[in-house]
């Protein structure tokens, strides 16, 4: 992969995380289903592993929950369709949960990546040179941008790092929740309608 345009994509990603994004179910729920389905497929229980296990999870948890606490949810009015009327056409809305990570979410989707490279570099059973490590951080920004790439790696990677892409995603989206009801109706179809419009 040429290396400016991997520059681009991540100029492109950086900024796509200071603009809201809607909230789905395939990012926030799916994923880190489908993430933690594949790390306990491939898991090997030795003791070894479990240490390791312990680590990934713990450092996931406090960085997920660096991530929320930075992360922005608002509700947005969009016009679905027109209706005609004496007044002529009038615009029909409805509400949308929308959030936006924000710079704690970038720095914390860093230290994930870093620590991606570092358990590739001492547990993989290859050397990562300079042009697969930019691989694998325009891997992770395409997975991060198109949530449905990660359903096209089944049975494929090491447990560590289903493990840490598991746990950290599953993480973010308690966090979340627990941090808004409006993100939290939406990927638990809840059917209370929220009536704020933007929450911290």
């Amino acid at each position: 992969m040429p290396t400016i345009v991997v520059v681009l994509v991540i100029i492109y990603f950086i900024r796509e995380q200071f603009s809201f994004g809607t909230v789905g179910r395939l990012e926030y729920i799916i994923i880190p289903i489908f993430a933690l389905y594949q790390f306990l497929a491939v898991f090997k229980a030795t003791q070894m592993d479990f240490v390791l296990l312990a680590i990934i999870a713990i450092i996931s948890i406090l960085i997920s929950r660096f991530q929320a606490n930075g992360s922005r949810v608002r509700i947005e009015k969009v016009a679905t369709y027109w209706i005609d009327n004496d007044q002529g056409e009038q615009p029909i809305y409805k509400k949308q949960v929308t959030s936006q990570g924000g710079r704690r979410y970038l720095l914390g989707w860093g230290a994930i990546v870093l620590i991606q490279i570092i358990l590739e570099l001492f547990f993989g059973h290859e050397a990562l040179n300079g042009s697969q490590i930019w691989g694998e951080v325009f891997k992770e920004i395409i997975s991060d941008m198109f949530a449905w790439v990660h359903l096209g790696d089944a049975c494929q990677g090491s447990w560590y790092i289903w493990a840490l892409t598991g746990i950290s995603s599953a993480s973010y989206t308690y966090w979340m929740s627990r941090k808004s009801p409006a993100f939290r109706s939406v990927i638990l179809k809840e059917s209370h309608t929220v009536d704020y419009e933007e929450e911290k």
